[in-house]
């Protein structure tokens, strides 16, 4: 997407796909702890916000910072609150229903393609 390669790598205990140690050596993502990346479990809606902010950022093109604005924001876990409100803000990630966000919900299949392809076109790839 830059033109650059991507040299950096991530080491994970349980897996060796290379896009994942490549995500991790950009930063987008970090893995559950441990060394570990769990690549069999299900992510949160606030975990996927996270990525999908690093990753606008690690293509050189960062999210505005925004607060979240959904009913349930403070029931979002702290290390994630600036992602969540940055998602909303540019308009890649909406509420569930009730103007909840739901961070704690599954980010399902549906909810991965529409986010990423509304980060896709708002970056303009």
């Amino acid at each position: 997407m830059t033109g650059r390669e991507i040299t950096a790598r991530q080491q994970f205990n349980d897996t060796t796909d290379i896009n994942v140690q490549k995500m991790g050596g950009l930063g987008v993502v970090s893995g559950v702890g441990g060394g570990y990346f769990a690549p069999d479990r299900t992510i949160t809606r606030q975990e996927a916000s996270v990525m999908l902010a690093r990753l606008a950022y690690a293509v050189g093109q960062p999210l505005p910072t925004s607060a979240p604005t959904f009913a349930d924001s403070t029931a979002i876990s702290s290390w994630a609150i600036d992602s969540v409100g940055q998602v909303q803000s540019a308009g890649i990630m909406d509420g569930v229903d009730n103007n909840t966000f739901a961070p704690n919900g599954t980010y399902t299949r549906e909810q991965t393609i529409v986010s990423m392809l509304r980060l896709f076109y708002l970056l303009g790839l």
